[in-house]
C-alpha cells in the first residue's frame, strides 16, 4: 500500500472474502477476444535485437494475451540503465493464425518453432527459434479473468501509526493516490511524489499463462504473476525490478456481473494496515 520509502505498493499476505456470492461463481463470460491466439513465445539462444534512443536490447519473450495485447520482455544489452535489466512493454495486436501485426512494433509470424519478426524500425529483422506454448484456462474463473480490464474506481484504506484514512478514486492514478496518502499522514511518500508522474494505470491484464500485467499512460508496464485459489481467492506477486509494486500477496475476487470483476487486496506494511479494492470492466 502507499507507505514505504522503498515502494509505493509493497505487499505481504493477508486476504479478505469476496461478496455474498463467492467469486461470482454463477457468472460465465464469453472468451476473451483473442483467446484462440493466446500463447507464450520464449526465444532460445538467438534472440531478436533492436535499438531505440535509450539503448540496445534483446527480446527474451513475447506473450500474446486473450485480451488482444502483446507483452514483450526485453533485456538491456547496452544503455544508461544496468545491463541485464528486464523491461516490459505492452502493445495491442491484430491478426490470427500465427500472423500478427503488433501495433507500433512490427509484424510477427509463427510457423512451428520458428518465429519471424519484422521490426517497423530500429531492429534486426529475421527468423528465430523459440519454444511456443499455447495458453489454456481450466476453470470458469480463470477464463473470466483472462482478458484486459479497465479500472473504474478504487477504494484505498490505510490505518496505523495514528493514521486512519479511506478514499475512493476514479481510475487509478498513483500520483493522486500518493499525494492523498502523504497529505494525510502516511510517512515516506512526500519526497517520492515526483517519481509518480505518469503512473496512471491504463489497463490491468490477466492471462491464462498466469501473467498479471499493469500498463500506464505515461510509464513502462510492469509484469508479475497470479494464481486463483478456491472460489474467490488469489495469490499474486511482482518482482523487485520496479519501485512501485513488489512483493507477494493474497487477495480475493468476485464477478458482480458479466464483464465485471472486483479485486480486493489487504496488506500489512511497516506498521500500517491497508486495503486496496479495485472495480474493473473488461475492454474486450
Amino acid at each position: 500500500m502507499a507507505v514505504a520509502a522503498v515502494s509505493l505498493f509493497a505487499f505481504t499476505a493477508c486476504n479478505k472474502g469476496g461478496g455474498d456470492t463467492p467469486g461470482g461463481k454463477d457468472i460465465v463470460m464469453k472468451d476473451g477476444a483473442s483467446k484462440a491466439e493466446a500463447k507464450v513465445v520464449k526465444f532460445k539462444t538467438n534472440l531478436p535485437k533492436y535499438k531505440d534512443p535509450n539503448g540496445s536490447y534483446e527480446i527474451t519473450k513475447m506473450e500474446f494475451t486473450e485480451g488482444k495485447m502483446c507483452l514483450i520482455e526485453r533485456r538491456v544489452v547496452a544503455s544508461k540503465a544496468n545491463e541485464g535489466d528486464i523491461i516490459n512493454e505492452v502493445y495491442s495486436f491484430n491478426g490470427t493464425g500465427g500472423n500478427y501485426d503488433v501495433i507500433g512494433f512490427g509484424t510477427v509470424t509463427i510457423s512451428g518453432s520458428s518465429v519471424t519478426v519484422n521490426f517497423y524500425n530500429g531492429g534486426e529483422s529475421g527468423s528465430f527459434d523459440a519454444t511456443i506454448t499455447p495458453t489454456t484456462t481450466s476453470t470458469v474463473a480463470e477464463n473470466n479473468f483472462a482478458r484486459t480490464w479497465k479500472i473504474n474506481s478504487i477504494v484505498l484504506s490505510v490505518s496505523g501509526k495514528g493514521v486512519s484514512i479511506m478514499k475512493s478514486f476514479n481510475g487509478c492514478n498513483l500520483e493522486e493516490i500518493g499525494k492523498y496518502a502523504a497529505e494525510n499522514g502516511v510517512s515516506g511518500l512526500k519526497d517520492r511524489l515526483p517519481d509518480l508522474k505518469g503512473y496512471n494505470v491504463e489497463h490491468v491484464i490477466f492471462t491464462g499463462a498466469d501473467s498479471f500485467i499493469i500498463t500506464f499512460t505515461g510509464a513502462k508496464a510492469i509484469a508479475g504473476s497470479f494464481k486463483l485459489s478456491g472460489t474467490d481467492k488469489l495469490n499474486y506477486s511482482f518482482p523487485d525490478n520496479n519501485p512501485f509494486f513488489h512483493g507477494s500477496a493474497t487477495g480475493s475476487f468476485e464477478f458482480p456481473a458479466d464483464q465485471k470483476v472486483n479485486v480486493t487486496l489487504n496488506a500489512n506494511i511497516e506498521g500500517y494496515s491497508g486495503t486496496l479494492e479495485m472495480s474493473m470492466t473488461a475492454t474486450n
